[in-house]
């Protein structure tokens, strides 16, 4: 689960930043500091050059009568499925703070799900908020991308170790038993390594098995499955 989710009862999605930008910025009060949109938005975006990769998509939503702002862009890495991304979110009405996340796999959604597998940061909208989030949309972005050299290098490990069908099962039952899978998954990762869904996987490696685990990791409550995500990640390398 990658990308932009709005609650069709409270969010929506907007076609373009102007709508997101005309939102009335609130006065300021002696214990919180708004950040509008605009301001927020475009030094994500200006930061982000440092990347060196051109923008693929943007999406941006607004919610809570359009006092919340959710967004996420994605960059052109020549990789379809392992793309990078930045998850953004604002709030005008004191619900949430100043978060930006990152990674191969983000995802943003008005229920508040807000994650990334490389980095997350949160700072409240309090006194000198504009000072420290400008540092840490530095940080992010910087890391998000050392991060995701260091993902491609370890999908070039996995691709080149080749593996047999007994050692995929094997692996898919120290998973379960460690807790990287539920049975439920485990079952769905089994199927996939014996006759996986996409034709691009049927060779017997690492690479292939990583994405029987992949499969299998979309069953299950979405609001953890970046984490889940790393930690078979994690599970995969060691192994």
């Amino acid at each position: 689960m990658r990308g932009l989710m709005m609650d069709s009862i409270d969010g929506r999605h907007v076609e373009g930043l102007d709508e997101a930008y005309a939102v009335p910025v609130p006065p300021a009060t002696r214990s919180w500091q708004p950040v509008s949109n605009k301001q927020f938005v475009e030094e994500v975006r200006d930061q982000s050059s440092m990347l060196g990769l051109p923008i693929y998509s943007e999406q941006y939503g607004l919610a809570s009568k359009d006092q919340q702002l959710f967004g996420v862009i994605t960059f052109d890495t020549g990789q379809e499925d392992n793309g990078l991304a930045i998850g953004l979110r604002n709030s005008y009405n004191k619900t949430l703070s100043l978060g930006i996340t990152s990674g191969a796999s983000v995802f943003v959604c008005s229920n508040l799900c807000f994650s990334g597998d490389a980095t997350r940061v949160i700072r409240k909208h309090t006194r000198y908020v504009w000072r420290d989030a400008v540092r840490l949309i530095h940080e992010s972005i910087e890391w998000s991308q050392f991060y995701y050299d260091q993902i491609n290098e370890d999908f070039a490990i996995m691709k080149g170790q080749s593996m047999t069908n007994d050692n995929g099962y094997d692996l898919i039952g120290r998973a379960l038993g460690y807790e990287v899978l539920k049975p439920q998954q485990a079952t769905v990762a089994m199927r996939e390594w014996k006759n996986p869904s996409h034709e691009e996987f049927l060779d017997r490696n690492t690479w292939c098995l990583y994405n029987a685990f992949t499969e299998a990791l979309k069953k299950g409550c979405g609001g953890n499955r970046m984490e889940k995500q790393a930690k078979a990640h994690q599970f995969l390398m060691a192994a």
